[in-house]
């Protein structure tokens, strides 16, 4: 009730006064701005501008109207004699007081002396995405945000500057309204999906060690500040915004396997073959009747394309906000259905945001926030192996058709001598989870000025979470097998709950002040406490007696279940001081103390210092007659932030249960798993920073450029250590690894007027090296093959996660190549020739593999144009990357030459004989071909690519019913298409998949991720 009494009373007092009218219009270019908020000052009297740029209010003489408009300058105007007064808003980009959000405060764009960028929402306004993280592609240098997966509700994959960490990841800080969240994402959970992209006001990132230090021992992999919209004086602003979208997934990049005519001949092929390699001619009871008549089957069945589906993505957001000088509200409603190109895959989001802000009295002003969200998804096994069910998808047989005569689906899908698998619309329809997410996020603070210029706040802010999943096998959804004729599955489920708060406490002093005309200071101090405890449980249910009931009960054994309890805390100590001289010298210095409960007790403190300066050379009286220089500023920085990632107890000795057999029974005991280490700790990485920011031909255009040097020490990995100590591995701080490179923007006013265009271009060169790592320098191999071998490597001087597999030179074209060339023991005519890594004449399993291929980019680039003519607007996004390489694992069945699986197209230009030797590169179907199931530079390809990410054509409706309408103040209509069209080289579905994107140590492989569509949407804009 007092929320609605707050809201409502701002707006029924009207000051008396003169109708006054006039329009608002852009400093550069004289459009009009619509949506405009025009306010008497210190009254709740208020109007919005229409689309237009028009308005009317009510006001007396000597009034002081105050004219505010995100993205622009605020302006106010004296009423004088004139009942007209028209007012022109100069973009913030042009000034240099444009306000910036950074860590515990907000900063002066001209006075920042750190690597600080800004993305506001109207940058990234109507694109179809399902959270905030999405919307950054491209829009920032230095900051690669990547698209590893298409699953509804999945997240992207996010590194600024770089991968500065082993074992403790690469994800940067999210901090929402000054509150930082979890920051692991993935195809089935992405935290930023829990806020709806429409109540984000602007974006911060915090790329530097002098930005990220005030955020300690969380800020090494760059921080992204994220700011809500709040409510602003005038009166209420209604606005809703939807969208309607279909998604399809692009045919460029769907795999191409062979059709049925083509599988039945080859496996024919291959039996005959086979037999004229033994001097034998097959005859056609050696050939199984399935494959005797190939021509039968036509195209047969895709089984990749017959799990896809064109798929429906809606949005609708309503909001309404205002307020008067003294309260300020904003309520926010939303909901996202997202249904996914797989079959039965889908994402429903449910949001509502309030926000009021609230001077009570002139020195004290208090704020609260509660923001609830609810989630619900359907998904699969995607992503998470090389035999999830969309790879299965690629290899199983065509022949066999989806439906058997009756028209019922085939339970299980094989043919002969082939490995064959469930039918994947059955696992899809009857054997995906559904997991359910809700997520409350609330806040509360009060501010009070003690004395001009010292502030007090204290904030409490409050996250719970809680996430719950349920999956049901019935016995009809089969996994893979290489028998025949299997029997029916045992129906069983699995399911997990778990639930997570997470509370902040802070107290802050903000010192601002000015001393005369040369000296103005801005400081802060403060203590935070912070502690996250979380529960949860599981359960595995099996030998259920039919299909008809699923819950538990109904199963009649549990053979695997489990619960957990963990907590973590932090405390810290920050400072910060901000220092200008003569608006032209520029000092920052930060520092913070951490204590963690997550490292060793020796340990538990660290002390993230930073220091930054700024030289605004453009102010010197040298520079005065330079007229073509807008603004000119040098910027060096130096600092320290940390990385705490790593699980709750991991310093610590771990004790699980065994079993001990005394007297010849046996008993249940406790056991040690896990070495204690108290003096495990921090990651550190100091980085320099050496930047420029020059604007010239009055800012029309606008140029940054930055150079980093990051180097991260104690990086915390698991180490071999010797079996005497009892353990194979303990998890250390050791190593260091470097990352340097260079960022540039640039943003230019190209044209201005009646027709304007305006250009964003961005590009980013990360160089990642290994410099050292344990006592002894040892590779560090990971990840797993098929064939259970390391598929990346480690090593010092290198990149880390490099490809690791055998080099391919060709085949042994007959048995000359057979007797010159090195050879594995089972290496024939016609099969894989490997290069001799080591040099002993054999090629042998690991022991000659060779690096093979590396993931990262030489460089990446984000480019956006925008074009605005009358009430008409485009926006095109294009975003690129050059030079890394993407190991393409589904080589391991669709190159498989045994004949248990579909295969690739180029299959048919494999090695038959001498005479028919193929391409070169693809062996025999004769003999055993293991080698060349196994990880090799043929996998390899080149990931560069350049994306038409977006683009969108809008008009603004001035005209008409519009103009003269009391009700609609705004208009807007738009359409869209999200991921119109990738150019690459690659093969595959999307050069950017990483299926463990969460994992530093292996990245770069594509297991079949799930596909990124391509969206196609109509949405609406309507504010009242």
């Amino acid at each position: 009730m007092i929320l609605l009494y707050l809201i409502f009373s701002s707006t029924l007092l009207l000051a008396q006064g003169t109708p006054i009218t006039g329009k608002v219009t852009d400093a550069a270019d004289s459009n009009p701005i619509p949506g405009v908020s025009v306010r008497v000052k210190n009254t709740t009297t208020g109007a919005v501008t229409s689309n237009t740029g028009n308005y009317s209010i009510t006001a007396p003489k000597g009034a002081i109207l105050v004219f505010t408009y995100i993205g622009y300058g605020t302006k106010e105007v004296t009423v004088g004699e004139s009942s007209s007064v028209n007012v022109s808003l100069a973009a913030a980009g042009d000034q240099l007081s444009e306000i910036v959000v950074i860590g515990y405060g907000t900063q002066q764009k001209k006075d920042l002396t750190g690597s600080v960028a800004t993305v506001s929402a109207a940058q990234i306004k109507d694109l179809p995405v399902s959270s905030v993280d999405q919307k950054l592609v491209g829009q920032i240098p230095g900051v690669q945000v990547s698209s590893p997966t298409g699953a509804p509700g999945g997240g992207t994959g996010i590194k600024i500057r770089g991968s500065g960490s082993i074992g403790a990841g690469d994800n940067p800080l999210f901090v929402v309204d000054g509150f930082a969240i979890s920051n692991t994402t993935g195809q089935s959970y992405n935290p930023l999906n829990m806020i709806s992209p429409e109540d984000i006001d602007n974006i911060t990132v915090l790329k530097d060690a002098s930005s990220t230090a005030i955020y300690g021992s969380r800020g090494a992999n760059g921080v992204i500040v994220i700011t809500t919209k709040k409510g602003k004086n005038g009166p209420p602003v209604v606005s809703l915004n939807t969208y309607t979208g279909i998604q399809q997934v692009p045919q460029k990049g769907r795999p191409d396997v062979l059709n049925g005519t083509e599988y039945a001949q080859f496996r024919k092929e291959k039996i005959i073959d086979l037999f004229l390699s033994q001097g034998k001619v097959a005859t056609d009871a050696d050939i199984p009747v399935e494959f005797r008549n190939p021509e039968q089957y036509g195209k047969g069945t895709d089984w990749y394309d017959e799990v896809l589906r064109t798929a429906i993505q809606t949005n609708v957001d309503a909001s309404i906000r205002g307020g008067s000088d003294n309260t300020q509200y904003s309520i926010s409603l939303g909901r996202l259905d997202q249904q996914g190109t797989i079959r039965y895959t889908d994402y429903s989001r449910y949001s509502v945001q309030a926000n009021l802000q609230s001077n009570l009295g002139k020195k004290l002003k208090v704020g609260v926030m509660i923001a609830p969200t609810g989630g619900v998804q359907n998904r699969n096994d995607f992503e998470t192996g090389q035999r999830d069910l969309l790879t299965r998808t690629l290899w199983l047989s065509p022949i066999v058709p989806v439906n058997d005569a009756n028209g019922n689906r085939n339970v299980f899908i094989t043919s002969p001598g082939a490995i064959g698998a469930g039918n994947p619309l059955n696992t899809l329809e009857f054997g995906g989870t559904k997991a359910k997410y809700f997520r409350g996020l609330a806040n509360a603070f009060a501010e009070y000025e003690i004395i001009p210029g010292l502030k007090a706040k204290y904030s409490y802010n409050l996250d719970y979470s809680q996430q719950s999943s349920f999956r049901f096998n019935p016995s009809f959804v089969l996994g893979e097998t290489g028998n025949q004729n299997p029997n029916l599955a045992i129906p069983n489920s699995t399911t997990t709950n778990s639930n997570t708060v997470n509370w902040l406490s802070e107290l802050v002093l903000n010192y601002d002040k000015s001393f005369g005309k040369d000296h103005r200071i801005s400081a802060l101090v403060g203590y935070t406490a912070q502690q996250e405890r979380g529960d949860g449980y599981n359960f595995n249910a099996t030998n259920y007696p039919d299909n008809l009931i699923e819950t538990i009960n109904a199963a009649s054994l549990l053979n695997g279940q489990g619960a957990s309890i963990d907590k973590w805390s932090l405390i810290s100590y920050l400072a910060r001081v901000n220092y200008t001289f003569k608006d032209r010298y520029l000092l920052t210095a930060t520092i913070r103390s951490d204590g963690s409960s997550r490292f060793g007790e020796n340990v538990r403190y660290g002390t993230f210092p930073s220091v930054a300066l700024g030289w605004r050379v453009s102010q010197e009286d040298f520079m005065k007659n330079v007229s073509w220089i807008s603004d000119l500023k040098l910027r060096a920085s130096y600092g320290r932030s940390g990385n705490f990632n790593i699980g709750n107890y991991n310093y610590s000795s771990i004790i699980s249960g065994a079993n001990y057999s005394f007297g010849g029974q046996l008993a249940n005991g406790r056991v040690s798993t896990s070495l204690n280490n108290p003096n495990l700790t921090w990651e550190n990485s100091d980085e320099l920073d050496l930047g420029i920011d020059l604007a010239i031909l009055n800012n029309r255009v606008n140029f940054t450029a930055d150079y980093y040097n990051r180097i991260t020490t104690g990086m915390l990995y698991n180490t071999e250590i010797p079996l005497s100590s009892g353990f194979a591995n303990a998890l250390i701080n050791d190593g260091r690894i470097r990352n340097r490179g260079l960022e540039f923007g640039i943003n230019t006013k190209n044209l201005t007027g009646a027709f304007t265009w305006s250009t964003n271009l961005n590009i980013s060169i990360n160089r990642n090296k290994v410099l050292a790592l344990n006592d002894n320098n040892d590779p560090i191999y990971s990840g797993r093959s098929g064939g259970g071998f390391f598929t990346h490597k480690t090593e010092v001087g290198k990149p880390i996660g490099q490809f690791y597999g055998y080099v391919l030179e060709g085949i042994y074209r007959d048995q000359a190549d057979l007797d010159r060339y090195p050879k594995a023991a089972s290496s024939v005519i016609g099969s894989i020739r490997y290069k001799d890594v080591d040099g002993n004449g054999v090629i042998e399993d690991q022991k000659d593999f060779d690096v093979i291929g590396n993931s990262n980019p030489d460089f990446t680039y984000g480019f956006t144009n925008s074009f605005s003519y009358k009430g008409f607007d485009l926006n095109v996004i294009v975003v690129g990357s050059q030079g890394g390489q993407i190991l393409n694992t589904a080589n391991e069945f669709l190159t498989n030459t045994d004949g248990v699986f579909n295969v690739h197209r180029k299959v048919l230009n494999r090695w038959r004989s001498p005479d028919n030797q193929g391409d070169g590169f693809t062996p025999t179907t004769n003999g055993s071909t293991p080698l060349y199931r196994e990880i090799n530079s043929a996998w390899v390809e080149d990931a560069s690519f350049l994306r038409i990410q977006n683009v969108t054509l809008g008009y603004n409706f001035t005209g008409g019913f519009i103009k003269n309408s009391k009700t609609i103040k705004a208009l807007r209509l738009y359409g869209g298409v999200q991921n119109l069209a990738t150019f690459t080289k690659y093969s595959g579905a999307n050069p950017e998949a990483s299926t463990n994107n969460s994992s530093v140590l292996t990245p770069g492989r594509d297991f079949t991720n799930y596909p990124i569509p391509r969206i196609m949407t109509l949405g609406l804009n309507v504010t009242f």
